[in-house]
């Protein structure tokens, strides 16, 4: 098992694949991919600015607002609302969207997996209390939206907490992990390898 805890205030920012805008990336696989040939990919976004998201061929992506009014993503055939603390949308990375904000600029959550060699998972979750993650997932990423959150393995191997901003990655967890909140918006990324 390997743990990472990762606080969005101390993170490198990097220039958008189309040019239009910044990410401040989490994580990727291998470590030293690149936007063109990584497996999967964990970034957080400032959006200022309505525009076409970049195109991402064979990657499956899942997008989440963290903060800010909300945004609205648009393809040929719907309209997807999406706002602070709510559930995410998923789409394949090669479909066109295009995104406009509701009101201000928001910050996005972004989780992305090469078809056929990755899939996932993106949930959103309100914790007010206990709750247990089971060790099914390759990958796994608690991230803490907004509140703090505690955690521990049930055997004791790894503890700690985490405050908005905030997330642990952890790799082949190998024993339930308990998580604890007097209220928190949390999102759970699940990342398994095909």
């Amino acid at each position: 098992m390997h743990a990472e805890h990762l606080d969005l205030a101390t993170l490198a920012t990097h220039p958008w694949k189309n040019g239009l805008g910044s990410t401040q990336q989490l994580a990727i696989y291998p470590c030293d991919a690149s936007l063109e040939d990584f497996g999967w990919r964990i970034s957080c976004a400032q959006v200022t600015h309505p525009g076409p998201f970049s195109a991402f061929p064979g990657v499956d992506r899942s997008l989440a607002v963290l903060s800010g009014d909300g945004m609205e993503l648009y393809d040929a055939q719907k309209k997807i609302t999406l706002r602070p603390c709510s559930s995410p949308a998923s789409f394949p990375g090669e479909v066109p969207i295009r995104a406009s904000l509701v009101g201000s600029k928001i910050t996005d959550f972004n989780l992305m997996t090469r078809r056929g060699l990755f899939s996932h998972t993106l949930q959103h979750r309100h914790l007010a209390g206990q709750e247990q993650i089971a060790p099914l997932a390759d990958n796994l990423l608690i991230w803490c939206n907004t509140g703090t959150l505690d955690y521990n393995t049930m055997d004791g191997s790894l503890s700690g907490s985490l405050r908005t901003d905030q997330g642990l990655l952890v790799t082949n967890l190998a024993t339930p992990l308990k998580l604890r909140a007097t209220h928190a918006c949390l999102y759970i990324a699940e990342i398994h390898a095909s």
